[in-house]
């Protein structure tokens, strides 16, 4: 599957796992070069979804992607 591919709100799995705290799917997905530019439909990027929720996984989550 691509990396890259959205939903019909726009949202990347790259969002998807950020949004939910997903490190391992996070990890996986910068391993196969998911992009951490993209925007949703309403011009939210995976960053606003690191910060969904004020969780450790979020914080996680947040290293991760700067890691991109």
């Amino acid at each position: 599957a691509h990396p890259n591919i959205v939903d019909l709100k726009g949202r990347s799995p790259l969002m998807r796992a950020a949004e939910y705290g997903h490190i391992q799917a996070l990890e996986l997905l910068a391993k196969y070069k998911a992009d951490p530019l993209l925007k949703d439909i309403q011009g939210k990027d995976v960053l606003f979804y690191c910060l969904s929720a004020p969780t450790n996984r979020h914080s996680q989550c947040m290293k991760i992607v700067l890691s991109i």
